[in-house]
């Protein structure tokens, strides 16, 4: 896959990330000045789960099976149009218009690949958990699963909305997340984030949502990094629970890559590597981004690879 289709494949995966999920401790956002002191403020856990409430509560959350949406995002490059497809057991499906052509990117289970014209490849472990980043109702269900701590810090202007800060400490990684303190709503998240050019602070939004079915759904994001507008993205045609579980396959191409990587593992010398740690993972993905595991037996599995 070349430099630019491999960009044009990952960036679904920068749209609606879990941050919290995520980010890399490669250096706190700075902390805006305080309006109002922290100890008068709700605890954390109390902010989540009015997030959750404002978005259709639990039950209606728990509800959704699978996920499908089309995205349109606008870059300073030009704008991009994909359409997502999201399923419990870490499934994922994205397909992408451009001009080289279409490029996917998939996930299932363990195993996370992307097709280019220039054929499939499987993602590294790594990778996992921002493959599986669409699911906003797993983000919200799985927000404070599996963190060391969540701390009420401030009540702070965040896309000109007056909105009161939290801190997510998983995996010694911490981001920030925002709440916005008129309708509960999640409006953002702020983290460091590791990229080829070293570490980048980035800004994700949610500025709108809309009502679908029993619950809301983002409706424009946007996504900032070094105080540069990545994207503004646009969601539209949510359909819920329209897909099965059968829909998400693996291809076949992919089917034989996995073979081939088992059968080179199992032909290497007891402890040699390949330098690259690619393809599916141990089973645990101890890599700052988490499975956001069968939540009640629904699965929203978002990466806390971390896998939130």
């Amino acid at each position: 896959m070349t430099t630019r289709a491999r960009r044009v494949a990952v960036l679904p995966a920068l749209l609606f990330l879990c941050p919290v999920a995520t980010a890399q401790n490669a250096g706190a956002p700075a902390t805006p000045p305080t309006t109002q002191a922290a100890a008068d403020l709700p605890a954390a856990r109390t902010l989540v789960e009015r997030a959750i409430d404002a978005a259709g509560g639990a039950h209606a959350l728990r509800d959704v099976k699978t996920v499908r949406y089309d995205l349109t995002a606008a870059t300073p490059q030009g704008e991009s149009v994909l359409t997502m497809s999201t399923a419990r057991g870490n499934r994922v499906h994205v397909t992408t218009e451009t001009p080289m052509g279409q490029v996917e990117m998939g996930r299932i289970g363990d195993v996370a690949w992307a097709k280019s014209p220039n054929g499939y490849e499987l993602l590294p472990k790594e990778q996992l958990g921002q493959v599986t980043q669409l699911d906003m109702v797993g983000l919200l269900l799985n927000l404070s699963d599996n963190v060391e701590s969540m701390q009420t810090i401030a009540q702070v202007p965040f896309d000109g909305r007056p909105c009161t800060k939290v801190r997510f400490l998983r995996n010694k990684s911490e981001a920030f997340a925002y709440f916005d303190d008129a309708d509960g709503t999640l409006r953002g998240f702020d983290e460091s984030r590791e990229t080829p050019m070293g570490p980048m602070p980035m800004t994700t939004t949610f500025s709108a949502y809309q009502q679908v079915g029993n619950f809301k759904f983002v409706r424009t994001a946007g996504i900032t990094v070094a105080q540069m507008a990545l994207a503004t993205i646009t969601v539209s045609n949510v359909k819920v629970n329209e897909l099965t579980l059968e829909s998400f396959v693996l291809p076949e191409e992919v089917k034989t890559l996995v073979a081939e990587k088992a059968a080179a593992a199992t032909s290497r010398p007891a402890g040699a590597h390949d330098g690259h740690n690619h393809g599916e993972g141990d089973g645990h993905d101890h890599d700052h981004q988490h499975d956001h595991g069968d939540h009640d037996g629904h699965g929203h599995d978002h990466d806390h690879d971390h896998d939130h």
